[in-house]
């Protein structure tokens, strides 16, 4: 795919001209050919976002929601389960003993079962705890691999903007790239916010290497 193809493949044109903007007034001094770097470069690292890992993360979504809903009825049961009284168990072990005999179950039978439903009552709630805990751990690997991917893309976008303009770019709200994150991220389909704290440890990974690039503002050191 050309470096054109690349783009108008991940930018709209309304999207295109907005963020050509506000990379002209963040950086007065920057070429239009810098610019157009700039986007060529960051349309790859969205694409391939997109294309690599937003799907597994959508996917991921919904498995992460029933996750959830496990977690918490897991949780819930065996509290329940942990509160019955005396006389809850002796309800549930009647009511067990009735059904056992209304399906034609011999007494001494019946009541065997209602008793042993009983334990059973309680090895469930056991289990579903432990499917609760581990419902909680596979939700947060798969929220932390969702950063994760979301780090790698910001990381790239970061890369990109030294590549094409000379500079780290900036992690205050006020910078240029902190103007135009929110709008790449959301052509990307990352839905998370970014603070400045994360974007400043992100940006702190890129090296401080400079590129000479025509119209580059002069280093003033």
């Amino acid at each position: 795919m050309t470096a054109a193809e690349w783009v108008s493949d991940v930018f709209d044109e309304g999207e295109r001209s907005a963020i050509s903007l506000l990379l002209a007034d963040g950086i007065a001094w920057s070429t239009r050919s810098q610019r157009e770097q700039f986007l060529t470069s960051v349309g790859e690292a969205i694409g391939n976002y997109r294309r690599l890992t937003l799907p597994m993360v959508e996917r991921r979504a919904f498995a992460i929601n029933r996750l959830d809903l496990l977690a918490k009825t897991g949780r819930a049961f065996r509290k329940a389960v942990e509160k019955l009284t005396a006389e809850a168990d002796e309800l549930l072990e009647e009511n067990f003993f009735t059904v056992g005999r209304r399906y034609g179950t011999d007494v001494d039978h019946a009541a065997s079962e209602a008793t042993a439903m009983l334990k059973r009552i309680r090895t469930a709630s056991e289990t579903a705890f432990f499917a609760a805990t581990i419902a909680v751990r596979s939700t947060k690997s798969a929220r932390l691999s969702e950063r994760q991917g979301g780090d790698s893309l910001i990381t790239d976008l970061a890369h990109s903007y030294l590549s094409a303009f000379g500079e780290r770019p900036g992690f205050s709200r006020n910078s240029c790239f902190a103007k135009v994150l929110p709008s790449l991220l959301q052509v990307a389909g990352y839905r998370t916010s970014v603070g400045e704290d994360r974007c400043k440890r992100l940006i702190a990974r890129i090296g401080n290497e400079t590129h000479a690039k025509r119209g580059r503002r002069p280093n003033q050191n």
